[in-house]
């Protein structure tokens, strides 16, 4: 039997400055890169999501703006793909439900290897 089993969440930031809690938490859990998944509509040249890859620089390892509603496959592939090409240690998810749902997809393909729409297959339910 083959089973996802989702690291517990033990912190959510809410009504909190995105700059100072991503600092907070990368230096409680010694994350030195991270990479960002974002909506298109976030990711514009003002918006937070440039606006945080901006500000941190060489901490951040890339961006992928291609997770739109419903959270089409192929985009959470080429996500997984791009973020193993880096050294990111952590991802930050900003943007809505689809945004958020295709990062916990990412984070299941890059924890197990899943490469291709049949890797995907091989594990459905």
């Amino acid at each position: 039997m083959n089973r996802y089993i989702a690291p517990p969440r033990d912190r959510i930031f809410f009504d909190a400055e995105i700059k100072s809690a991503l600092e907070e938490e990368f230096n409680r859990r010694n994350i030195s890169s991270f990479y960002i998944l974002s909506s298109a509509t976030l990711a514009k040249p003002r918006g937070p999501s440039r606006q945080i890859q901006t500000w941190a620089k060489e901490k951040c390892a890339g961006l992928f703006d291609g997770l739109s509603e419903h959270t089409p496959l192929e985009r959470v592939i080429e996500a997984a793909r791009q973020i193993r090409a880096t050294n990111a240690g952590a991802i930050v998810a900003i943007g809505g439900g689809s945004v958020i749902d295709g990062a916990k997809l990412v984070k299941a393909a890059l924890s197990a290897d899943l490469q291709t729409r049949d890797d995907f297959a091989k594990h459905a339910m």
